[in-house]
Parts: structure tokens; C-alpha cells; sequence
């Protein structure tokens, strides 16, 4: 039908996001993405993405993509209007897709980072092609024709170091086994742990977890990162996810 937008199944790139506009579900603009949160995963699956970077007034906060009900040329749509103004603060392991803008990739460099909905995690998305080629980010786009690649052959891109391998792999677990994991660990990795957990993921594994061992968790994270964490395991089913969000349009970015 005319006036329609081709919606394409291929990935969409990082770069494309930075500076769209956040929108409510009104469709009036909160706050502008800045950038996007990548977790590399164990036994050589796809690195997850988990949300966005989105300032929102005069602060940087973390948008979960399962927020996101579309994405569009007017930019990131909410489902509905509210958002967890908490500052955003990454968590051990993560890697920002900016960062890897310019990374040596063989004899070139990362120009974009394109991602994709799981087929493995429903309603989650991973990356899944990265765009190879010369010069150093973005500024280089116009002037060569990058090489879109897999992933996983530059799969040291996603190398995090040894203790954050070890926190991805404990939060790949299921509560349950995780919550079994905690208890027998020491003081200093429990902290770690809950700090490199997302408020939901420490949300569910505070449900598995006798009141005493939840009060060891929760020690040293202050009281904001607490009251979000409590705030989580509160806060109600959103019901069936939304359809995903999909980009119009594929390589390169265009402005």
C-alpha cells in the first residue's frame, strides 16, 4: 500500500541510533539515545544487548530494550511513559558500542555494530554482523564501503578479562542455580556480582534467596541501587512483549 514503510529483517546498526529522540508513548520526545549496552556472553554465543543510553534531562539513564515497544526514523518509542531515572552505571562486563567504533578488526577497524532479535533468548536481541572498514569510526563512512562480517570472527571485540567472563557466565545461570551459587560465595564476589547485575536480574534472584542471604547480597550497593532493586521485584507483569523494535533501512546510516 503507499505511504507504507518496508520494515527489512536485516540488522539494525548502532551508529543509526546515537542522537534519535526518545519518545513516550504519546509520542512526545523525554530524552535522545546515546548509545548501546552490549554484555559478551560464554561458550561463544552472540554478545547480548541489553538497552539503551538515553539522556534524559541532563542525565545519562538505562533504557531495557524490552522497554521499547518500536524504533523508527523519529527514534526510540517507549511502552507507555514512564522510565527509571536512576543514573545510568555500567556494570562489570558491559562494553558500549561506541567503544567499539575504531577497533582494529584484522587490517582495518570496526566502523558499526549491527544487531538482531534472538532466536535463542525470546524478546532479546544480540549482535549479530559488525561493518569493517578503513579509517577509524564514523567519519570515514562516506568516503569507503565497509565490509559487513559475522561477529563472532573478531570475537576478540568481545573479551571482557577474566573476573568479568566469570560474572557473564553466573549471569547467564537461571535464578535458581544462581541463588544456590551465591550463597557459597565470599563477601567480595557477592558484591561483585550484584553490581554487575541489571536491577531485574537481581530482582529474580532475590526471590530465591532466604531473607538473611538477601540482606548479604544487597550489603554495600547504598540505598538507591537497593530501592531499585526492591522497586524491581514490585513491580508488575507487562503481559505479552510488544513486537520488537526493527530499523527502516540498512547500511550505511544515513542522517
Amino acid at each position: 500500500m503507499e505511504g507504507e514503510t518496508s520494515m527489512p529483517s536485516g540488522p539494525v546498526f548502532t551508529s543509526r541510533l546515537s542522537g534519535r529522540q526518545l519518545l513516550d508513548g504519546e509520542g512526545l520526545a523525554i530524552g535522545r539515545v546515546r548509545d548501546v549496552v552490549i554484555l559478551p556472553t560464554a561458550g561463544g554465543e552472540p554478545p547480548w544487548v541489553l538497552g539503551l543510553v538515553v539522556t534524559l534531562q541532563r542525565r545519562q539513564i538505562f533504557v531495557n530494550l524490552g522497554r521499547i515497544a518500536e524504533i523508527s526514523v523519529d527514534g526510540a518509542h517507549l511502552k507507555g511513559g514512564a522510565v527509571e531515572l536512576r543514573r545510568f552505571s555500567r556494570r562489570t562486563g558491559e562494553i558500549l558500542a561506541s567503544e567499539l567504533y575504531g577497533q582494529p578488526a584484522g587490517t582495518e577497524s570496526v566502523v558499526d555494530v549491527g544487531i538482531v532479535e534472538s532466536e535463542r533468548h525470546r524478546g532479546g536481541w544480540e549482535v549479530s554482523v559488525l561493518a569493517i572498514g578503513h579509517g577509524r569510526g564514523r567519519g570515514s563512512l562516506r568516503r569507503h564501503s565497509p565490509v559487513i562480517e559475522p561477529w563472532d570472527k573478531y570475537p576478540e571485540l568481545f573479551k571482557a578479562g577474566p573476573l568479568a567472563e566469570q560474572l557473564v557466565q553466573l549471569r547467564e545461570m537461571h535464578p535458581t542455580d544462581l541463588a544456590t551459587a551465591v550463597e557459597h560465595m565470599p563477601a567480595a564476589r557477592r558484591r561483585q556480582l550484584a553490581e554487575a547485575l541489571q536491577d531485574e536480574e537481581l530482582a529474580d534472584v532475590l526471590e530465591e534467596l532466604p531473607e538473611q542471604n538477601q540482606i548479604r547480597l544487597l550489603a554495600g550497593l547504598g540505598q538507591e541501587r537497593t530501592a531499585s532493586a526492591s522497586a524491581s521485584r514490585r513491580a508488575p507483569s507487562s503481559g505479552p512483549s510488544s513486537p520488537r523494535p526493527r530499523w527502516p533501512g540498512g547500511w550505511p546510516p544515513t542522517t
